[in-house]
C-alpha cells in the first residue's frame, strides 16, 4: 500500500487538521494529529507500520480501521508498478493520478498523432505532445526553417536554418524519448488532390496548422478524416485570437462553406504576427481537445470550437451551427437575396439619386419602393450588427444622404411644419440622452433607472422589488419637471396633426371605429383583466399587485428549430388546410430566412421585412428560450405569411392595423394548434397556456390602459393646458378610483405611476399604445372564422392584400361572418374564450 503523496499533504498540528488536494481542496480534522501524521510520513516512504504501530500503542484492529478510512477517503492505493523517480513522464503520472486519471497515460502513450504544418503551432504543438506522453507521430511539412521561424517556438534554433522542419523535428522527437515512432511525410498541400498523400490509415488525431489553405482543401481534410475514423482538429489564428475546430462531416462542411462565403476574402494585406504567445495558447488548446477525446473516447466532441486569447487569456468554448451557425446561415441567405457588393451597393445608390433628381418631387410609386427596400436592407444589417462586417458603413452613410435629399424636398413644401418636426426631433434627442442619464443606487450599486426598470422583474424577492420601484419613482419624481417639458412639447406637436384623416392615414381606422371599439373595451376592461390575473393568481380575486412576481416562471429547453417542427406538425394535425401555414413556415425554415440574433449584438427589434419586388421575407428576433419568444414568433411568422400576398401597397403607413391584426391571427391559430397537439408533452402545453395570459395582459389590457390614460392627458392638453405633475398623478390616479378598472384594487401602482414617462412611443407618439389592443380584438374575430371554415376565410384574406383593399374594417366585413365588425361584445367574448381555453395552470400564488 502506498500512500498517494501527489496529492499534496499539508499538515497543521494547533488546528488538528490535515490538508489536501484531490482536484479540489479537502480538509481532514484528526484528534490526534502527530500521530496521524506519522502514520503518513510511514506510508510515503514504504516503511512498515509496525514502529509507527508501536510508538502510540495502535492495536491491530485499530490500524486495519485507520487504514480502511484512508482507502475509502482514496488517499491510498495499492502498490503499482511505478514510474522510476527519474523517469521522463514521472511528474506526468503524479498529476494525472491526482484525478484517478492513471490509465490515461497509457492511452496518450499509444495515441497516434498526425500533425499537417510545423509552423509556429505545429512545432510547438510536437513538443508539448511529445513531454506530455504521446510517443506515435506522423509528421508532415515541405518548407524549411527560417530565421523568423525560430522565436515563435520551442524547437527550432538558430543553427537549424535552412535545414527540413520534418528533419529537425524527428531528430528532436528522438533524441527527446527515444521510444517515440515518427513517421515523416515531405508533402506541401497546395491542392484537394495533394490530400491523397495522406495515409492516415489506424491514426486517431489529425492537427491541421498550416495556413493559406483553400475552401476545397478544408473540406477535403474533413472527408478523410471522416473515412477514417480520425478526429479533426482545425487549429489556427485570427488577428489575436487562436481557434480549434473540431469539425466532421455535414456540420462541419456546412460551416467551412459558411465561413469562406462571409469571412474570407482575396483581398488581404497583411504580415504574419504569430509568436510564441500564439504557439503555446494553440498547444495548450490542442492538450486539452486530445486529452479530452481519450478520457471520452464514446463520445468525442464533433463540430465544436474553441477560442483562447493569448493577451487576456480568456477562453471561449461554443457549439458549431447552433445559434451562431443559424446567424451565417441567415446571413448567407440575404447574399443570395441581395447583392451586397459594396461597389454594386455604391452604384444603386447614385442610380437612386440620379433618378430622383430626374423626377424632382414627384417620385414614381415603384422608385419609393426601391428607395424603402433599400433602407430596409441597411436597417435589417445594423439591427444584426453587421453592416461594419460587409463594409457597407460608408455606403449607409451616402444612402441617408441621399433619404435627406429627398426629405428636404417633402419638407419644403411645408416651412412651418419642418420647423416643429425639427424641434421635436431636437427634443427626442434630448429626451433620450436624459433618461439614460438618471441615476439611482441600488445595494451599493449605481444604477440607471432604465436599467432598474429591466432588472426589477427579475428580482426574486418581493421586498427587493417594493425598495427598487420606490427608488425609481422617487428618482422620476425629482426629474418630472423636465420630463414633463418633453411629453407637453411633444404632445402639443402631434395635436396640431390631428384632423379629420389622422386616425385613417396613421392607424388605419376612423375616428368614429376606434372610439365604438374603444369603448366596448373600456365596458368588458374589468372582466378581463379579473379573468387573465384569476388564471396567472388564482388567489387574487380583484386584489393585483403590480410587483407580483409569480413563482413559476416556465422556459422552454426548445431551439427555434424545435419549435418550428413543433409548428409545422401541429397545423397539419389541428385542421386538414392549415398545411397551408405548415408549407409557408417549412420553406421559411429552410430558406434560413429567420435571423436569430442576440441581444449583445442587436438593438433588441424582433421585426420582419419584406420586400415586395422579390415577394421575400427576412425575420430577426431574439429568442431565446422563453415562451414570450415562443409567441413573438408565432406572430412574426404571421407577418411574414400575409405580406407576400400585398402588391405595391405594403409600405402604406394606414395598413398599420391591418398587419397587425394578421399577424395576431396567425398567432392565435398557432396557439391553439400547438397547445391542442397531443404529440406535444402536457408540460410544455401547460407552459405555453399559462404564458397565454401574459401576453393577453400584455398585448391587450396593458397597452390599452396606456391609451386610455394617453388619451386623458391629449385632450387635457388641447384644451391649452400644459400637464405638471399633480395632474399627471391626478389622471392615473382616477382610473382606479372611478375609471375602467373598476373595483380592481391595485397594491403598489401609485409607485409605478411615473414609468410611462420612460415609454418613447408614449412620449413622442400618439396613440401608438391603442394599435396592438384594436388588432388584438380584431384578430380574435378573424382566428375565430378561420376555425369555422379556413380554407375560405384564407383565400378571402388573400384577395383582399392582392387586391390592394387593405382597410381592416373592409377586410373583417367581407372575411368574417360570425358577427359584424360593430359587434364589440361578440369579439371580447371571444377573447374570454380564449382566456377560458388557458385556465390549466399551475397553482402557485406567491409573493
Amino acid at each position: 500500500m502506498r500512500l498517494r503523496n501527489e496529492l499534496n499533504f499539508r499538515g497543521y498540528p494547533k488546528l488538528r487538521s490535515v490538508d489536501y488536494f484531490d482536484g479540489e481542496e479537502k480538509s481532514l480534522e484528526v484528534e490526534d494529529f502527530h500521530m496521524f501524521w506519522d502514520l503518513l510520513k510511514s506510508l510515503e516512504a514504504n516503511n512498515s507500520l509496525k514502529d509507527w504501530a508501536s510508538d502510540y500503542s495502535i492495536s491491530k484492529e485499530d490500524q486495519e480501521q485507520i487504514l480502511t478510512f484512508l482507502k475509502e477517503q482514496e488517499l491510498v492505493e495499492a502498490d503499482i508498478d511505478q514510474f522510476n523517480e527519474n523517469s521522463f513522464y514521472n511528474r506526468n503520472h503524479h498529476f494525472f493520478n491526482i484525478y484517478k486519471k492513471e490509465q490515461l497515460l497509457q492511452k496518450i502513450s499509444k495515441v497516434k498523432v498526425v500533425i499537417v504544418g510545423l509552423g509556429t503551432l505545429g512545432a510547438t504543438l510536437v513538443d508539448n505532445l511529445a513531454k506530455l506522453g504521446v510517443q506515435n507521430f506522423t509528421i508532415v511539412d515541405h518548407d524549411v526553417i527560417e530565421l523568423k521561424n525560430v522565436a515563435a517556438q520551442t524547437i527550432f534554433q538558430p543553427e537549424h536554418v535552412g535545414k527540413r522542419k520534418t528533419d529537425i523535428i524527428e531528430d528532436y522527437l528522438i533524441t527527446l524519448n527515444p521510444e517515440i515512432e515518427v513517421t515523416t511525410v515531405d508533402l506541401k498541400i497546395e491542392k484537394k488532390e495533394d490530400i491523397i498523400g495522406l495515409e492516415l490509415g489506424d491514426k486517431d488525431i489529425l492537427f491541421k496548422c498550416f495556413d493559406e489553405v483553400t475552401k476545397e482543401i478544408m473540406i477535403g481534410l474533413v472527408e478523410l478524416t471522416d473515412i477514417s475514423n480520425c478526429h479533426y482538429v482545425s487549429l489556427g489564428y485570427y488577428n489575436d485570437s487562436i481557434s480549434a475546430y473540431i469539425l466532421s462531416q455535414n456540420e462541419g462542411i456546412e460551416f467551412i462553406h459558411n465561413i469562406y462565403n462571409t469571412i474570407h476574402t482575396d483581398y488581404v494585406i497583411s504580415s504574419n504576427r504569430g509568436t510564441i504567445l500564439h504557439s503555446m495558447a494553440g498547444a495548450i488548446l490542442s492538450c486539452h481537445i486530445l486529452i479530452d477525446s481519450l478520457i471520452n473516447s464514446n463520445k468525442k466532441e464533433i463540430n465544436v470550437f474553441y477560442t483562447i486569447d493569448p493577451i487576456r487569456f480568456t477562453v471561449e468554448k461554443g457549439k458549431i451551427n447552433s445559434e451562431e451557425q443559424a446567424y451565417t446561415n441567415f446571413i448567407n441567405t440575404l447574399y443570395s437575396s441581395f447583392d451586397l457588393d459594396p461597389h454594386k451597393i455604391e452604384n444603386k445608390i447614385k442610380m437612386l439619386g440620379e433618378a430622383c433628381l430626374a423626377f424632382n418631387e414627384d417620385l414614381p410609386g415603384v422608385l419609393e419602393v426601391e428607395i424603402i427596400s433599400l433602407y430596409q436592407i441597411f436597417e435589417l444589417l445594423i439591427n444584426i450588427g453587421a453592416i461594419k462586417t460587409l463594409g457597407l458603413q460608408d455606403h449607409y452613410e451616402s444612402f441617408m444622404e441621399l433619404i435627406n435629399e429627398v426629405e428636404e424636398k417633402e419638407e419644403d413644401k411645408d416651412k412651418d411644419k419642418d420647423k416643429e418636426e425639427t424641434e421635436v426631433g431636437i427634443d427626442y434627442q434630448h429626451y433620450f440622452d436624459f433618461i439614460t442619464s438618471l441615476k439611482l443606487e441600488h445595494k451599493g450599486a449605481i444604477l440607471s433607472v432604465i436599467d432598474a426598470m429591466k432588472m426589477l422583474n427579475n428580482l426574486p424577492s418581493y421586498d427587493e422589488r417594493v425598495a427598487l420601484q420606490n427608488k425609481t419613482y422617487e428618482t422620476l419624481k425629482e426629474n418630472s419637471e423636465f420630463l414633463l417639458e418633453y411629453l407637453n412639447n411633444s404632445k402639443q406637436a402631434s395635436i396640431k396633426e390631428l384632423d379629420d384623416n389622422y386616425y385613417h392615414d396613421i392607424i388605419g381606422l376612423e375616428y368614429n371605429d376606434i372610439m365604438l371599439i374603444s369603448k366596448g373595451l373600456e365596458n368588458n376592461y374589468e372582466a378581463l383583466m379579473l379573468k387573465a390575473y384569476e388564471n396567472i393568481s388564482p388567489s387574487s380575486s380583484n386584489h393585483i399587485d403590480y410587483l407580483f412576481k409569480h413563482q413559476y416562471d416556465p422556459q422552454s429547453s426548445l431551439s427555434i428549430e424545435d419549435i418550428l417542427s413543433i409548428m409545422i406538425e401541429s397545423l397539419r394535425e389541428y385542421n386538414p388546410n392549415a398545411g397551408m401555414f405548415a408549407d409557408f413556415i417549412t420553406s421559411i425554415a429552410k430558406s434560413n430566412s429567420i435571423g436569430v440574433v442576440s441581444k449583445e449584438i442587436r438593438h433588441g427589434t424582433n421585426r420582419t421585412y419584406f420586400f415586395p419586388i422579390t415577394k421575400e421575407n427576412k425575420i430577426i428576433l431574439n429568442y431565446d428560450g422563453t415562451f414570450e419568444s415562443i409567441f413573438i414568433l408565432f406572430h412574426e411568422l404571421g407577418h411574414a405569411y400575409y405580406n407576400s400576398f400585398y402588391t405595391s401597397s405594403f409600405f402604406d403607413d394606414n395598413n398599420k392595423l391591418s398587419n397587425e391584426s394578421l399577424a395576431y391571427t396567425f398567432e392565435i391559430l398557432c396557439y391553439q394548434a400547438v397547445s391542442s397537439n397531443e404529440n406535444i408533452s402536457e408540460e410544455f402545453k401547460r407552459n405555453l397556456k399559462y404564458f397565454y395570459n401574459y401576453r393577453i395582459n400584455k398585448v391587450l389590457l396593458s397597452n390599452f390602459s396606456s391609451y386610455i390614460f394617453e388619451y386623458e392627458v391629449v385632450e387635457y392638453i388641447k384644451k391649452g393646458n400644459s400637464i405638471d405633475l399633480e395632474k399627471f398623478l391626478a389622471i392615473e390616479g382616477g382610473f382606479e378610483e372611478n375609471g375602467i378598472y373598476g373595483q380592481i384594487k391595485f397594491e403598489n401602482r401609485e409607485q409605478s405611476m411615473l414609468n410611462i414617462l420612460l415609454d418613447t412611443s408614449f412620449m413622442f407618439g400618439l396613440y401608438d399604445q391603442v394599435i396592438d389592443p384594436l388588432a388584438y380584438l380584431i384578430a380574435s374575430g378573424i382566428a375565430d372564422q378561420y376555425c369555422s371554415n379556413w380554407l375560405t376565410t384564407d383565400i378571402l384574406l388573400q384577395e383582399c392584400l392582392f387586391n390592394r383593399q387593405t382597410s381592416i374594417k373592409g377586410i373583417f366585413k367581407k372575411v368574417v361572418t360570425r358577427c359584424t365588425f360593430e359587434d364589440i361584445d361578440s369579439l371580447v367574448e371571444n377573447i374570454k374564450n380564449l382566456l377560458d381555453y388557458s385556465s390549466e395552470l399551475i397553482p402557485t400564488n406567491t409573493k
